[in-house]
């Protein structure tokens, strides 16, 4: 487990090295350009998918307590990582921190008690991973984007988000 102010980033030993250092540098990122006032976990995990409350299997989910003073996580599955990388690793790499970046505006909708399934979401998420994209330059080079879109992934779009 790494802290990084309030973030608590929990990379398990399955996660790829390749992707796990890429999170490291977005959530380092994060913490220095973006408000995090409450404590976050962060797991994240090497497996294809992970299940949701109600049993579904999802890309990522976010977690918050009714009582704020507890501490809220998400957690991020990347065991597709390779699959996903036909589609170009820069994109692969973009589905995976969009991923982070829309539970994070869960995190920021719960701490303004905003509902959390909210159409802004996902169109936060992209300008959130896109301003770091800016910032940080595709780390490969590539510069191609998918047709559909940054991330590229058809089933990236279909992933429910549960609390």
């Amino acid at each position: 487990m790494k802290i990084i102010g309030n973030i608590n980033l929990d990379i398990r030993p399955s996660v790829n090295r390749f992707i796990a250092k890429e999170i490291k540098k977005y959530v380092a990122w994060l913490e220095v350009n973006h408000s995090l006032p409450k404590e976050l976990r962060i797991i994240v995990t090497g497996v294809s998918f992970i299940r949701s409350i109600d049993q579904e299997h999802v890309i990522s989910t976010f977690w918050a307590p009714f009582d704020k003073e507890e501490a809220c996580y998400m957690k991020i599955s990347t065991g597709d990582f390779w699959e996903l990388e036909k589609w170009g690793k820069d994109s692969a790499i973009y589905s995976t921190l969009n991923s982070i970046s829309h539970e994070l505006i869960h995190y920021h909708q719960w701490l303004e008690d905003k509902e959390l399934h909210g159409n802004e979401t996902d169109k936060k998420a992209t300008l959130l991973t896109n301003e770091y994209v800016e910032y940080r330059g595709f780390p490969h080079g590539e510069n191609r984007i998918h047709r559909w879109g940054w991330s590229g992934i058809p089933k990236y779009r279909k992933y429910k988000k549960t609390l």
